[in-house]
């Protein structure tokens, strides 16, 4: 008598997607930092330009002023 039934049997297997959109996700963006020598940057991102803080919001409402 199989435990878990019909439910089971879908996670039985390996997810095959998985097998090609990890290594896509991971080794093109790799793979064009190298050609463009950016590797440096890709490797050292960082979001700290992009995130909404009190600087960010005076620097984009001086612009609004000026146009």
């Amino acid at each position: 008598m199989k435990k878990f039934g019909k439910q089971n049997e879908i996670h039985v297997a390996a997810q095959p997607a998985l097998l090609y959109l990890v290594p896509c996700c991971l080794f093109v963006p790799l793979l064009l930092a190298t050609i463009r020598g950016e590797v440096t940057a890709l490797w050292n991102y960082d979001e700290g330009k992009y995130v909404d803080n009190e600087e960010n919001r005076k620097r984009v409402d001086s612009g609004k002023k000026n146009n």
